[in-house]
This record gives C-alpha cells, structure tokens and sequence, in this order.
C-alpha cells in the first residue's frame, strides 16, 4: 500500500514523499537522493523516526513509520580516507 509521508531536514524545509510500507530505509533514502539531490546521496543521509536512527536493512513498517508519520533525514559529512601516518621521527 502506498502513502505519503512528510520528510524534514535539520534546516527546516519539508517535502511529502510517496513510499510503501515495504520499502526498505535504504530504498527510501535513494528515492529521496533521486527526488532531493540537494540532500546528497543515499550513503550520506540517516533517517529518524520517533527519536530512533533507523537502519538499512528495516522496511519502513518495521519502524512503525505511517501516513501520520515524519521522518527527519539528516544528512552527514561522507567520511575522508584516513590520513596516512607520519612517518616516526628519526632519533
């Protein structure tokens, strides 16, 4: 079943995405990378609901999120390769 559910970002703005409840979070957070591309990729976003990161591998019903629902989609830095070590200084 397909219903619309409220997205709001940590910078105040707010979209209505059409999902189903079968949708895995990863799924919906590469539609809103489609939809929104001002939010980043998929890799870069976590979605909360109810106080609760929610993650990948759960369907959207797992999580208990319903048409009354919002999600907050906050979206993180993609994370620098880990610099490489200084070499040891010599004695």
């Amino acid at each position: 079943m397909s219903y619309t559910v409220t997205i709001k970002t940590l910078q105040g703005a707010s979209f209505d995405l059409q999902v189903e409840g079968s949708f895995t979070v990863k799924a919906t957070k590469e539609k809103i990378a489609t939809e929104h591309a001002e939010l980043g990729s998929a890799a870069t976003q976590k979605l909360i609901h109810s106080g609760k990161v929610l993650k990948d591998d759960t369907t959207l019903d797992e999580n208990g999120v319903t048409a009354a629902s919002f999600l907050v989609c906050m979206v993180t830095k993609a994370k620098a390769a880990a610099p490489a070590p200084a070499p040891a200084p010599a004695p």
